[in-house]
């Protein structure tokens, strides 16, 4: 496989899921990207527009969410993409404490190629 740019040849096209209820919520759904878009091994290839939603579960005087959806081109396998985007989420300062919690920065793996993923850490699609 490929260990270049996202883009390049053995690249597999995912589609990823972002959301974010706390503070500047666009501004961290741009620096997601921008972060993704620097990895050497992903490339971030199109981006839905933003839009805002009530969140779903959790206690209910949550606030409202701002989501997008992009679809990324990358080298890595599944798991690896999974932890490029926990670190991301780190990075930008989310803290994982409650299952149901705001959200400073939600990354989601949907979709990755066509495979199916079941592994303890990783189900994709997700199983919700």
């Amino acid at each position: 496989m490929s260990t270049g740019r996202g883009g390049d040849k053995g690249s597999v096209r995912a589609l990823i899921a972002l959301g974010s209820n706390q503070g500047d919520r666009r501004r961290q759904i741009e620096l997601a990207l921008e972060a993704l878009d620097r990895h050497e091994r992903v490339q971030v290839l199109r981006v839905s527009p933003l839009i805002e939603t009530a969140p779903l579960g959790g206690p209910s005087d949550a606030a409202p969410y701002i989501n997008a959806a992009a679809v990324l081109s990358t080298t890595l396998e599944p798991l690896q993409l999974l932890d490029v985007l926990l670190d991301v989420e780190q990075g930008l300062g989310r803290r994982r404490s409650a299952h149901w919690q705001d959200r400073v920065i939600d990354l989601d793996l949907l979709l990755y190629g066509n495979r199916v993923v079941a592994h303890p850490r990783l189900n994709v699609p997700p199983l919700r």
